[in-house]
C-alpha cells in the first residue's frame, strides 16, 4: 500500500461512525479492495479474486466519505474507482504488491506516470521449525499428471520419523 493510499484510507476511516467493535464480523475492509478498471470489477486482495461492485458495496460495512463532499457517504465501489484504481495485473516476483508509475508489456516495464499495476505474486510462506529435525530421505513426494485428476502430496516415508519424535 502506498503512502497516498494509507492517508486516504485513514481519512475515510475517520469519517466512519461505526467502530470496529460494532462492525458485522462478516464485513470486509475497504482497504482490502482495489478497482480493476479494464473490467470494471473489484479486486479483493486477500484472495486475488475479482468481485462485482454490488458485492463490494454489500460486503463493506463502513462506507467512506466522498472526497469532494466530506459530509456525504459514498458507495465503496465508487470510492475505490476514484481513489484505488488499478490499470493492470501481472505476476512480478520481487516487486511491490501495487507497482506505481509503470505498465508491463511483452517487452518489459514502460514508465507511465500515474499507472498502477497489481502484482498477483505472493512470496512463499515462511517455514518454521528446525530443518535438522528431519532425517535425510525421510520425506517423499508423489505427483501425477493433470489427466489423472489426482493431486501432489508429500509426507514422511513409512518407518521414518523426525528426530524430535524419537
Amino acid at each position: 500500500m502506498t503512502h497516498v493510499d494509507a492517508d486516504l484510507l485513514r481519512q475515510a476511516a475517520e469519517m466512519v461512525s461505526e467502530t470496529d467493535a460494532t462492525r458485522d464480523a462478516t464485513a470486509r475492509r475497504l482497504e482490502d479492495f482495489y478497482c480493476y478498471l479494464p473490467r470494471g470489477q473489484y479486486l479483493y486482495a486477500p484472495t486475488r479474486e475479482l468481485w462485482p461492485g454490488a458485492s463490494v458495496n454489500a460486503a463493506v460495512a463502513d462506507w467512506p466519505a466522498d472526497p469532494m463532499k466530506p459530509a456525504k457517504r459514498m458507495a465503496p465501489a465508487a470510492w475505490l474507482a476514484k481513489m484505488r484504481p488499478l490499470h493492470q495485473m501481472t505476476w512480478a516476483p520481487g516487486e511491490a504488491e501495487v507497482i506505481e508509475n509503470k505498465h508491463i508489456d511483452a517487452g518489459g516495464w514502460i514508465p507511465e506516470p500515474g499507472a498502477r499495476v497489481f502484482n498477483l505474486y505472493r512470496p512463499p510462506m515462511p517455514l518454521h521449525g528446525d530443518p535438522s529435525d528431519v532425517l535425510p530421505g525421510s520425506i517423499t513426494c508423489a505427483s501425477s499428471t493433470p489427466t489423472t485428476g489426482s493431486t501432489s502430496s508429500c509426507g514422511l516415508r513409512s518407518g521414518y520419523s523426525s528426530r524430535a519424535s524419537r
